[in-house]
């Protein structure tokens, strides 16, 4: 006769984190007063693997039992394809079913390492996914907001004007040229610097804003440096940069700060989330790795790099 809620014990726990958060606390409230049903688990590692590579591969393994047990190695498209084919390449004979029904009972599911790519890569989004069944609110975006402002932080901006005069163009009389025009400047105070003074250079219209980092990635970072720390008002110079010397006079600064929540919702949203998937998948990995009884075998990198194929005896079953 078959036991009340045997299916439920035999179930694996990833599959109730897809069917909803009742179901999974009604089964946790279920399995409270039970023993732990751990299931023998093998994974291969390196000798001189990390601690970190270890846990990696002890999770990979258990998405992988996981991803098996509800049958994704019989019903995902890609998988199925990729097993067919890869006996049909080696000679065997016989309809996409039988040879499927072949790989699997070979432990193929296990060994072929697109097979165990695509059962954690699926395993890993379902596990994500349950962290996005109730949306962050609006205060716990303003906390995220306010617990990580470098994060979405607008940069300083200065707006100015220059004088570009080309290396190219004046060659040797570059430095006299700019001698002659700072003279100018200095003896015609103006306010607003006139480009025409000086040489074409698409980066320098009239009035750019822009922010220490552009500034570096188009003149270099000292030419940045200069610019962010140039009074209001005040016209410096010559600056060197690749392309010659330069006059600058800064209009407007701004100083760095962080913008309202509204001005970043977006990414304030996609932040919060990919926080809030690290921790659930934490916490289930914690979980199902209660599941399982492990075992890590340690052994050369050339033994330990392509995972063999499982017993039957570890086998998760539906």
């Amino acid at each position: 006769m078959r036991q009340p809620l045997a299916w439920v014990q035999r179930w694996p726990l990833l599959c109730f984190f897809a069917l909803g958060a009742a179901m999974l606390g009604a089964r946790g409230l279920w399995r409270a007063g039970l023993p732990a049903a751990r299931t023998p688990l093998v994974v291969q590692a390196p000798a001189e693997a990390s601690d970190a590579e270890v846990r990696r591969r002890v999770d990979e393994a258990i998405l992988v039992e996981e991803g098996l047990a509800l049958g994704w190695a019989a019903t995902d498209p890609v998988i199925v394809d990729r097993l067919v084919r890869n006996l049909r390449f080696v000679g065997q004979t016989g309809d996409s079913d039988a040879l499927l029904a072949r790989a699997l009972s070979w432990g193929m599911a296990r060994s072929d390492l697109v097979v165990r790519q695509r059962l954690v890569s699926r395993a890993e989004r379902l596990l994500e996914r349950s962290a996005d069944r109730v949306p962050p609110t609006d205060a716990e975006l303003r906390a995220h907001l306010a617990a990580h402002p470098e994060r979405f932080a607008r940069a300083a901006r200065v707006r100015f004007d220059q004088i570009h005069l080309s290396r190219d163009r004046r060659g040797a009389d570059l430095e006299a040229r700019a001698r002659a025009l700072r003279a100018r400047l200095d003896a015609a105070p103006a306010d607003r610097l006139d480009p025409s003074l000086g040489d074409f250079l698409a980066t320098a219209r009239p009035g750019r804003s822009a922010t220490e980092q552009e500034l570096a990635r188009d003149y270099g970072a000292p030419f940045a440096s200069a610019v962010l720390a140039a009074p209001v008002g005040a016209t410096i110079g010559p600056l060197s940069s690749p392309f010659g010397l330069h006059f600058v006079r800064v209009l407007e600064r701004r100083s760095a700060s962080t913008p309202p929540l509204a001005a970043v919702r977006a990414a304030v949203l996609d932040s919060l989330l990919h926080e809030r998937r690290d921790q659930r998948r934490r916490e289930l990995m914690a979980e199902l790795r209660q599941r399982y009884e492990l075992v890590v075998r340690r052994a050369p990198v050339e033994l330990a790099t392509a995972p063999a194929a499982a017993p039957a005896a570890l086998a998760v079953s539906p």
